[in-house]
């Protein structure tokens, strides 16, 4: 049982790995196209003053793109982390899933799962947000003015950005941040399993002997799985 928790839980962080690095790229590489301009939740108006373009994309606060990067960084480097020290454990002779410090990664799993919780929601909504604009503002309403329909259009390939697949871009980080955060909530759910299962077995809680440890110091407790 223990084996195949483990081994549930090494793909499981391999899996947070991707999806903090797609949501990272796709959300960066997407700010970077409008030339740093973050699009969640920015404004679009009609622009009467130039004589080149209709309509003005207006950048929204820069934090709503660097939140979902971060956090999808932040992924990556804890799934390689827990991922890396699940992996040892499983392929260790001299260990097993039951000797795992394991709270931490309890705490981090369900702080995870809640960080991208909230930014599946923020980056769902404000993309949402500008679709709509571009919608009312670059189409006039008309049904047909969706995202897709905008970035293969003349406009937007006339308009101020690099001409990157922006909303193949924002559709992928919308898929891998809801992903991610399904991702988390089971590998929470193992890690209580687990415990609940070392609690069950009745686990010893003290940790082995440390060399350097003086007599009446020798032993500490730890949470573990």
């Amino acid at each position: 049982m223990a084996d195949f928790l483990l081994l549930a839980k090494v793909l499981l962080y391999t899996a947070v790995v991707v999806g903090g690095l797609a949501v990272a790229v796709t959300v960066g590489l997407t700010a970077g196209n409008f030339h740093g301009c973050c699009i969640l939740y920015a404004p679009i108006v009609k622009d009467t003053a130039s004589p080149t373009y209709q309509w003005l994309i207006k950048c929204s606060s820069n934090s709503n793109c660097h939140f979902p990067i971060g956090v999808g960084v932040a992924a990556v480097v804890y799934g390689v982390i827990y991922g890396g020290y699940c992996a040892y454990t499983l392929i260790s002779r001299n260990r097993n899933g039951k000797d795992m410090v394991v709270l931490p990664s309890l705490l981090l799993n369900g702080v995870l799962s809640f960080l991208t919780l909230v930014c599946g929601a923020m980056v769902s909504v404000g993309y949402n947000n500008f679709c709509t604009q571009v919608q009312d503002v670059i189409f006039y309403g008309g049904v047909y003015g969706t995202c897709s329909y905008y970035q293969n259009s003349f406009g937007y390939r006339n308009g101020d950005n690099d001409g990157l697949p922006f909303h193949t871009f924002m559709t992928a980080a919308q898929i891998s941040l809801w992903a991610l955060f399904g991702v988390c909530v089971v590998l929470t759910g193992l890690t209580a399993l687990r415990m609940r299962l070392n609690s069950r077995e009745g686990r010893p809680t003290t940790l082995p002997k440390m060399p350097w440890k003086g007599a009446g110091n020798d032993e500490m407790t730890s949470p573990v799985i």
